[in-house]
């Protein structure tokens, strides 16, 4: 008797076993909605063609402006204000931002389609650049790149009556997660970008505004940060709750956003990190320096 319920109990065991496997198989990948923090990288670029409809061309033929390629670099934020109960958190070296919505799916097709917006975006010229060709404006002025939403009521524009503001509009867009297994995989995206081009500051005064379409594809992403990444609980780390990664998602490579019909734009961009492992290395290297010389002394003062 003892025998037979025994056998019955390993059997029970057996299947509850097993059905808990297969529930752990099965279980679904999933990204849970969150933010991307980035960083700009050397190689990213503005083509001045963008300028030409915003300004009065004074030749009777449509020629290419006279200008180069514009370099740009990031502007870091420094803070930035996440709402509800994160409010405003250090970013640090971040300048480019973008929020992940919840996905529409549960991943059972392998992938999961979320709506995305660019909620931060600062860029500035790396050199000086000669607007004087466009008209009466500076020889030599930095330019800088920010979002029409993040534009406040008392901005202006350089020239009003020549180029009205148009109502600023949200830079919004998809991204599509695919899943090679629970842990990482790839992803599209595209988003259309309405952004400001300002004179000297990122608060200057516009001098004009443009909106173009960036795209980006077969990117890897995976679920365990880089060593130096900016982690923040809940917006871009332990999404599905305090010490769970199974919802988070990080790029794993640099990823380039480029629109389709133009070349010479190109925005390079990598997960934000601070401290950068230089400067860290030199702190260390530093403090460690410090404390040799201090024992060094504290021994010449023993003898």
């Amino acid at each position: 008797m003892c025998a037979k319920y025994f056998r019955s109990a390993i059997a029970m065991f057996a299947a509850l076993f097993f059905m808990s496997m297969t529930s752990v198989s099965h279980a679904l990948p999933l990204v849970s909605a969150g933010y991307d923090l980035f960083q700009t990288q050397p190689g990213t670029s503005l083509d001045p063609a963008i300028l030409q409809p915003s300004f009065p061309n004074p030749f009777p033929l449509p020629i290419p402006l006279p200008l180069p390629v514009i370099p740009l670099e990031g502007v870091p934020l420094g803070t930035f204000d996440f709402g509800g109960t994160v409010g405003v958190q250090s970013v640090g070296n971040t300048d480019t931002i973008i929020r992940r919505l919840p996905p529409d799916a549960d991943g059972a097709s392998g992938s999961d389609t979320v709506e995305i917006e660019l909620v931060a975006l600062q860029l500035k010229s790396v050199d000086p650049v000669d607007l004087s060709v466009l008209g009466p404006l500076p020889s030599d002025s930095t330019i800088y790149i920010t979002l029409q939403s993040r534009r406040q009521p008392e901005d202006t524009a350089v020239a009003p009556t020549l180029i009205p503001l148009a109502p600023p509009s949200d830079s919004t867009g998809e991204m599509t997660i695919n899943f090679v297994d629970a842990n990482g995989g790839t992803f599209d995206s595209f988003f259309d970008v309405f952004f400001d081009v300002r004179l000297d500051a990122v608060d200057g005064d516009i001098l004009f505004s443009a909106d173009k379409q960036f795209a980006t594809t077969g990117v890897e992403w995976g679920r365990i940060p880089d060593p130096f990444d900016i982690l923040i609980e809940g917006i871009n780390h332990f999404l599905a709750g305090s010490g769970d990664t199974s919802g988070d998602f990080f790029p794993v490579e640099l990823t380039e956003l480029a629109p389709v019909d133009d070349e010479n734009t190109v925005h390079k961009v990598k997960t934000a990190t601070i401290p950068e492992p230089a400067t860290s290395l030199l702190l260390l290297t530093g403090l460690l320096g410090v404390g040799a010389l201090r024992r060094r002394k504290a021994a010449v003062e023993a003898a």
